[in-house]
Formats: C-alpha cells, structure tokens, sequence
C-alpha cells in the first residue's frame, strides 16, 4: 500500500507558503495523471529569484494543474509506478510508497540529468556546479541511498552526457584542457567515486558536444554528440563503443548544412533523445525528425517525421520516448497545447489530446521552458 503525503512548498523569498492539496491525498490521484511537466526559468532568472518553476500534472481529460517548485534548469521528474521524484535547487523529494524530501544547504541552478538506477531504484540529480580550484571541474550528484536517504556527492570531472546500466550511472566526462573524453562509472553507494571504463579516442573532440544521454546493450555504450564546424556546417554523430575492446565506432546519422538547421535541430531534450528498441536505436532532433540506427550494421536512416514542428520559442515543447511510443508535447501557432503520441512500430500518430490551463504556466516568455515530460500511464 502506497504511503501518499502532503507536500508543501514554501517559497525562500517570501517565506509564504502554498499547500499542493491534491498531489498525494487520495490513492487515485495518480493513476488519474497521464503526463508531468517540469517548468522551469532560466539559471540566471533561478539565481537571481526572479522567477520561480512550476510541476505540472496533465490529467487523461487534458487539464493542467501546476504547483510551485524552487526549479532548476534542465531539471526534472521521474515517475516509477507510484513513485515521483522531484528535482528543486535546493531540495529532493520522492512521494509515493516512501516520503522522502531533503533540504539542501547549497542551491543548484544548472541541471545535466535526473534518472534511475533500474536495478537498484535509486533516484538522482546531477548538477553543473561550475570550474572548481582544487578539481578539473566540480559536478555535484544528489542521489537516494541504499539506506533510504537523500545524499549528495560531488563528481571532479566535467560531465558532458550521463544515463544508467543496471546499479550504476554512467557518465561521459571531458578533460578541457586536452578536449578528450571518458566513459565512467558511477555506483550510488556511501561514499561514490567514479571509476574510469575508458579513455575514447575521438577525432575533432574540440568540436564535440554530446545531445544526448548514454545508453547501452550487452555489446557496447552508445551516445550522440554534435561535430560543430561552422554555423552551416555540422553533423549529428552516434558512437559505439565496444565493451570488450572499447574500440570507437563513429556514424554520421544528420547533417545540418545551413545556420537555419543548425539553429533549429538540437533536440528537444538531451536526457531522452536517443531511444533503444532491440536492435535499433531511434534519435529525434528538434524539428520531429526521427532517424533511426541498426546496431549490428551500424546503417542509418532517416525514418519518420511529426509535425506540426516546435514554433518559436522552441523550449515550450518537449518529448519522451517510452514503450516503443514517441510523446510530444507542443504549442501551435494559435497558442494552443497538445499532447500526442506516436507508435515507432507504424510511425502513425495514435493519440492527440488538447492540454487545457497549460498557457499560464509557461507564459510567452523565451526564458521560461518546458525540461522534462515525464509520461505516467496512457490511455490506448
């Protein structure tokens, strides 16, 4: 039987407080929910406490009821069965069959990656906390422990993309002084400490960004990254690296070749936009374009397309590839939202549900978006 609580949330400016009455009151709340949206600014408007987020439950009837969250940027939600987990600057929470929630002393503004450990079920955060006197870098990691509470733990390298295998996160880290990339290792025990899988050999690694997260199969770790020349010229590249020899595989799956595409195709988010399915992987850029790469022959093609694409400001849309379907969550030109989904099996649009409410939250400010949609059960 779930535990189901009430959160409140008290904002540090004003010391006034909201009560969200409704998140965890009655057993049902949840099952009534299809999607959650994180909103949040950005840093600097976060820093400043200038502007504050929101999360913002969608129920199977369209209709948005948000609540008040100390936000950060790239933050997130994830929801496990009954279980959310909620990303604030300065707190974690997780409601469902445990009531967890854990105020931090230092505010963090700058996200990279909020997950779970498949294996374990432990929940967690990553921030970028910016250049460190004593570290390459200083990334911090607020994660649950296997004791049942919120630590936090610090990560001395810059993390370019991070994701998850079994009992431990993975992250590709960059030295940047040299521009060269690593695999690492990451285990949510008492005292975490990185352990390096390997150092990759990568050409042009001044030019590369990673745009997506890592993920893997039992054969080798994958992820894409941008090769930025110019700002008509890049291409969108997925790597393979393998588990045995940790050999490099590189192949091109985009190319961008004028500053419109450039401008305009870095995908939606960057925690979910590669997605496995067997033996294919799937990459949505920030226009609806699918392209899709087969792990064993390494061919790619250019497999499908949603419309309508995301109309500026392009942060007030956002997706999530779960069970082999593709959610998009998007604003069309008469300022309306809507929530569809895609079957990657049949590439057809299985479901369109306007979202009511949705506008007073996000505003029409470029500098307060969508992070994370998190689908939570759907309607067939």
């Amino acid at each position: 039987m779930a535990v189901f609580v009430i959160w409140k949330y008290v904002n540090p400016t004003d010391h006034t407080a909201a009560t969200a009455k409704n998140i965890y009151e009655n057993p049902s709340f949840i099952e009534k929910q299809q999607a959650l949206l994180y909103i949040s600014p950005e840093a600097e408007l976060l820093e400043k406490k200038e502007q504050q987020g929101s999360i913002v439950f969608i129920d199977h009837k369209g209709k948005a009821k948000g609540f008040p969250i100390n936000a950060v940027e790239y933050g997130g939600t994830v929801v496990n069965g009954h279980d959310v987990f909620i990303d604030q600057s300065n707190k974690l929470s997780l409601f469902g069959k445990q009531a967890i929630t854990k105020t931090f002393t230092e505010d963090e503004y700058r996200g990279l990656k909020t997950g779970l450990l498949p294996q374990t079920k432990q929940f967690y955060s990553i921030y970028n906390s910016g250049l460190s006197k004593k570290h390459d870098y200083k990334m911090t990691i607020r994660y649950l422990s296997q004791q049942g509470e919120f630590e936090t733990a610090l990560i001395p390298y810059f993390v370019s993309a991070a994701g998850e295998e079994k009992d431990h996160v993975l992250l590709l880290t960059q030295d940047l002084i040299t521009s060269e990339f690593q695999l690492r290792s990451l285990q949510l025990k008492d005292h975490p400490t990185t352990k390096l899988i390997t150092s990759l050999k990568l050409k042009n690694t001044g030019n590369l960004d990673a745009v997506s997260q890592v993920i893997s199969d039992e054969e080798a770790y994958y992820f894409a990254a941008s090769n930025y020349e110019t700002e008509k010229y890049e291409d969108i590249n997925l790597y393979r690296v393998d588990k045995k020899t940790f050999d490099v595989q590189t192949t091109p799956i985009a190319q961008y070749r004028s500053e419109q595409e450039t401008e305009s195709s870095l995908p939606l988010t960057f925690d979910n936009s590669i997605y496995r399915v067997n033996e294919a992987i799937y990459f949505m850029n920030g226009v609806g374009t699918i392209y899709r790469y087969h792990t064993k022959t390494a061919a790619t093609e250019t497999y499908m397309t949603i419309r309508p694409k995301p109309i500026e400001p392009a942060n007030h849309a956002q997706m999530q590839f779960k069970n082999g379907q593709i959610y998009y969550v998007y604003e069309t030109k008469n300022k309306e939202f809507y929530l569809d989904r895609y079957s990657l099996d049949t590439k057809k649009r299985t479901a369109h549900i306007e979202i009511e409410n949705l506008k007073k939250y996000l505003g029409d400010q470029k500098k307060i978006g969508l992070y994370n949609l998190d689908i939570i059960t759907s309607k067939k």
